[in-house]
């Protein structure tokens, strides 16, 4: 679990699930405050994977 903060941009979340030997999925989430994107931008969802070998 993780929790991020670019200083006046946006801020994130991230989550990190085991689910196997060697093998994880996760999930992030982003959204701008500050920025001038942020009355255009909804956030960002994003899902990854990481394999360890």
């Amino acid at each position: 679990m993780g929790a991020g903060y670019r200083f006046n941009e946006s801020f994130s979340g991230l989550l990190l699930f085991d689910v196997g030997k060697g093998f994880d999925i996760g999930y992030a989430y982003e959204n701008a405050v500050e920025s001038p994107v942020s009355s255009i931008d909804a956030g960002t969802h994003e899902l990854f994977m990481r394999i360890r070998i």
